[in-house]
């Protein structure tokens, strides 16, 4: 496709849609051009770009009004259920005179989240592109979900692309993009809502690096498959995240991110428009009006109903009536500045006064969040210190869910602080947006009147140059027919004296075609002299006109010119007070950020120290347990052994002693409750005493090998138990 071969005649919306179609499809190859690095393509790309928004400058800010609202509110649910709210009031010369503060400050946040939006899905191609799996249909897939997990959780779809990017730079595959957002939401759900970060980090788990994972209480077999392990990782943090970030869809605090969501999804539409139909000043114009009713009505758009489309149409064609009666009240010019003046700070204040609710109650609410945090710690904690206490939770694993618990409320509680920055540095920059707002007014009105004192101008000189011209044209025509006029004449003469010469009789036959042609030459100057002189004195009366009007205007902009110098002045003034506070911010957002870190660290370390503690802990007990298992069964074999010695016949006097000082040591072996090592060991001595004096009376007999029997258990029992006090009392002393 060449530009030349674009002859599109502008004329209708149907027309101008076509042709923004053909722009947005140039748009997206453009991109992919770029993102794959094809030169050729993209100059090609960029040329027919260029070629169709060339066309698009000619098409009237008004048709553009008219044609793009309801593509805008169709796309954005929260603009059409609060246009849906509009009534009257916003009539053609409202609408006309309605450039309020809100205008250009609205666009501008509109065309920023629009631009962001972009930026983000432009990213997610490029991604996409990098990896081989580019497609419209595959980025509107993923667009999709970001939707869909946007509204699950009440966080930007931003973040979600953000996170969709991420993962398929690590190696996903986008139809394994759902399950991953899913998992990054859970993750996210422990790590304080930081969705972009959770992302990051199941990024670096696709590649194979979970240490961090342990952090958040998410352990990994590092002897499975990579398979395996992001098999366990997805359903840990299913266990232990989901629904964390959607259990509170129906708080306070969510109510105010979903409002949030919509206005920006607001802005995000408007942007498109302003990006698509290029409307910079007469576009704000006309829909200010629209834009501050939109951000009055938004808090309360739940609740509206109404004909949606009727009130679009409506709107549409008020924009278009718009445009006329701007220009007339421009050409009237007399009393223009105060009378709009007027109604822009009516409109500007009303706007303030929106915008200021508005960040009253997401103040209120990020307090009120910060408090809820608070108290959910405190809840969270305690139910720890219970499960511990009743042996749900090992040591081990309450120190785990301490450092969790702790650190998602921390997170919580800085996202929380910055967003609070954030809505400052936001009333900041409103306030900036007034004033340049204020200024672009009193510029615009200034260049309107500068403009129609340029065209005054041109008209007097062009009516000056048609009088000059018309009289130079008019002068050889004039003398032509007075020369024929003359010729006439003379051969009139001639003719009367040839025949008085000739004595002839002068008739009518001879002088009447003569005579005619005279009168009627002379009808001929007489009726072009009229039409000469009528013409001449309508354009001296225009030029006449035009000179005062452009005398009048050039006294009208010099009454505006120190209107304006005042009104930036004081939008200097502001910007400079805005940029203090707003660096202050920063300086105070760049603090928080740079320490979270350290207090991660250093909540990290005493988490170590506390695992140690409880892995000690755990094995103390786990030592006194086996420690009072081995203490029973040795207790159990003295207790056999005295009954079984009891039934022994000794083969001689010397056996018979012994016999009963081996009964007496297992019957005492038998009897206590925490048998030592040094029992067994002297229950053993015995016995082997026994043994070697049974073996030398009775060589060989059933009852020295029963004894050896019992002899090798009591040994062992005592090997256990010797081993157990060791470790034990190594223990202690490291304690």
């Amino acid at each position: 496709m060449n530009p030349t071969d674009l002859h599109f005649k502008i004329s209708t919306s149907a027309e101008l849609t076509a042709l923004r179609e053909t722009e947005r499809e140039l748009i997206k190859a453009v991109t992919v051009a770029k993102a794959l690095g094809k030169g050729d393509d993209l100059k090609k790309f960029g040329s027919e770009l260029a070629g169709v928004q060339q066309r698009l400058g000619q098409f009237s800010p008004g048709q553009k009004i008219t044609a793009e609202v309801l593509d805008v509110a169709s796309k954005v649910p929260v603009l059409g259920s609060a246009m849906s709210a509009l009534n009257g009031s916003l009539g053609p010369v409202s609408i006309a005179l309605g450039v309020g503060a809100a205008a250009l400050a609205t666009a501008s946040k509109a065309v920023s989240e629009y631009a962001d939006q972009e930026s983000a899905v432009v990213k997610l191609n490029t991604a996409l592109a990098n990896s081989g799996q580019y497609s419209e249909a595959a980025s509107e897939q993923v667009q999709e979900l970001a939707n869909k997990y946007k509204d699950l959780t009440g966080i930007d779809d931003s973040k979600f692309l953000s996170a969709a990017r991420t993962l398929i730079q690590f190696g996903a595959d986008r139809s394994q993009l759902d399950a991953y957002l899913e998992t990054v939401t859970n993750l996210a759900g422990l790590m304080g809502g930081d969705v972009e970060a959770a992302a990051n980090l199941f990024g670096k788990a696709l590649q194979g690096n979970t240490d961090v994972l342990g952090r958040y209480g998410i352990k990994v077999d590092s002897a499975a498959t990579q398979t395996q392990k992001l098999d366990s990782i997805m359903q840990q943090a299913a266990a232990r995240g989901a629904g964390q970030l959607t259990a509170g869809s129906e708080t306070l605090n969510r109510k105010f991110g979903d409002l949030r969501l919509g206005t920006d999804d607001v802005l995000k539409g408007l942007g498109n428009l302003i990006s698509r139909t290029g409307i910079v000043q007469f576009g704000l114009d006309s829909m200010s009006g629209v834009l501050m009713a939109i951000n009055m009505v938004l808090p309360s758009t739940a609740k509206v109903s109404g004909d949606f489309a009727n009130k679009l149409g409506q709107m549409g064609d008020n924009a278009v009536e718009a445009a006329r009666k701007l220009e007339e009240a421009k050409k009237a010019g007399e009393g223009l500045a105060d009378v709009k003046l007027t109604k822009l700070t009516d409109e500007a204040a009303a706007a303030d006064r929106a915008f200021a609710r508005l960040t009253a109650q997401i103040r209120a609410t990020e307090q009120a969040q910060v408090a809820l945090t608070d108290a959910k710690l405190a809840r969270d904690l305690a139910q720890i210190d219970d499960d511990e206490k009743t042996g749900k939770l090992s040591a081990t694993g309450a120190a785990d869910a301490r450092f969790t618990t702790k650190q998602a409320a921390e997170r919580e509680k800085t996202r929380l602080q910055l967003a609070s920055i954030d809505a400052q540095k936001a009333e900041e920059q409103k306030r900036v947006g007034n004033a340049n707002a204020d200024v672009g007014r009193r510029q615009s009105q200034i260049d309107g009147l500068t403009g129609a004192g340029a065209k005054a101008s041109d008209t007097a000189t062009v009516r000056e140059r048609q009088i000059g011209d018309n009289a130079r044209a008019f002068q050889p025509e004039r003398q032509a027919r007075e020369d024929q006029l003359a010729e006439l004449r003379s051969q009139l003469n001639r003719v009367i004296a040839e025949n008085r010469y000739n004595g002839k009789e002068i008739t009518d036959a001879k002088t009447d075609p003569i005579l005619k042609q005279i009168s009627d030459l002379e009808n001929t100057n007489k009726a072009a002299d009229d039409s000469f002189g009528a013409e001449q004195k309508r354009l001296r009366e225009q030029l006449d006109a035009a000179t005062v009007e452009a005398a009048r205007i050039k006294a009208e902009i010099e009454k505006l010119k120190p209107e304006l110098e005042k009104a930036k002045e004081a939008a200097d003034q502001v910007r400079k007070d805005a940029e203090g506070k707003t660096g202050a911010l920063d300086i105070q957002a760049t603090s928080i950020r740079a320490t979270q870190p350290i207090k991660e660290e250093a909540a990290a370390i005493q988490n170590r120290e506390a695992e140690r503690a409880a892995e000690e802990k755990d094995r103390q007990a786990r030592l006194a347990a086996e420690r009072e298992l081995e203490s029973a069964d040795a207790s159990n074999i003295g207790a056999r052994t005295g009954v079984k010695l009891g039934g022994l016949k000794a083969p001689d006097a010397q056996s018979a002693e012994l016999i009963a000082k081996a009964r007496e040591a297992a019957q005492k072996l038998g009897g206590d409750q925490d048998v030592s090592s040094a029992d067994t060991a002297a229950f053993a001595t015995a016995l082997s005493e026994l043994v070697v004096a049974v073996e030398k009376a009775a060589p060989k007999s059933q009852t020295g090998a029963d004894l050896k029997a019992i002899l090798a258990m009591v040994r062992s029992a005592t090997s256990r138990i010797g081993t157990l006090e060791a470790q034990q009392g190594s223990n202690r002393t490291l304690d």
